[in-house]
This record gives C-alpha cells, structure tokens and sequence, in this order.
C-alpha cells in the first residue's frame, strides 16, 4: 500500500546557549520513581477544567523514530500520530499547543469583552396579548 502523506519539508530547530552556573554530581540527583509520569516531550493546553484539556505527548518507538499521543482530560484515549522525526514531533506538539492557547486567548477576550461582530443582533419582540377589560 503506497504511502499518500505528500513529502514535508525538512524542519530547522534553533537552540539558545545556556549558561550553567551550579553542577550536581550524577549520583545525588534523585531517579524517577512515578510509573505515570510520561516519558518524553510534553505539553498541556489551556483551560481551567481538567477533564477537556489537551495534553502532547512524543514518544520514542525506535532508535530515531517518535510518534505523539494527543489526550482529552485526564483519563481520554489517546490519538496517535504517525512516526515521525523527534524534531517533527517537538514541532508538531508546539503547533498545536500554540493554536490552542490562541484559541483559548480568543475566546476569554471574546466572553470578557465581545465586539459588536460577536453580538447576538436583536430579536424584535411578538405583540403581548390584548389588554382584558
């Protein structure tokens, strides 16, 4: 079965330099021990109910090979994308938490402040029934 994803481009990561001001030695720093903690590039979106908010996962599934697992609230199903790159993966994952926090921003400014694009436009009112004598 032939492969129907068009080619993509390839992707250019920029890295800023890091200044290192302490060093801890290797044996001091504590092992992860939680079993649920995902391993891999992480993050979550926006919204203050927990239950819908979208969470990124990348994760390896060979030697250079990650696919990501998209998740609604805490306890969804997750969606997996088809294996790609680890810089496509941590691209992916920024789009599309970029857009839902853009998402996000709009609607709060629309419920705090709508424009007049967003207004319900006005409803004329049916006649009230005839005054009783």
């Amino acid at each position: 079965m032939a492969d129907t994803d068009p080619p993509r481009p390839a992707v250019s990561v920029t890295v800023k330099a890091v200044n290192v001001t302490k060093t801890q030695a290797a044996e001091t720093i504590p092992a992860q021990t939680d079993a649920s903690a995902p391993k891999g590039y992480t993050r979550t979106g926006p919204g203050p109910i927990a239950s819908i908010r979208m969470r990124w996962t990348a994760r390896a599934v060979g030697s250079i090979t990650f696919v990501v697992d998209e998740v609604m609230g805490d306890n969804g199903t997750p969606v997996t994308s088809r294996p790609m790159s680890r810089d496509a993966a941590i691209k992916l994952i920024d789009e599309r938490a970029q857009a839902a926090h853009e998402r996000y921003a709009l609607l709060r400014s629309e419920l705090a402040w709508p424009t007049e694009a967003t207004e319900e436009p006005a409803v004329a009112m049916p006649p009230g029934p005839p005054p009783v004598d």
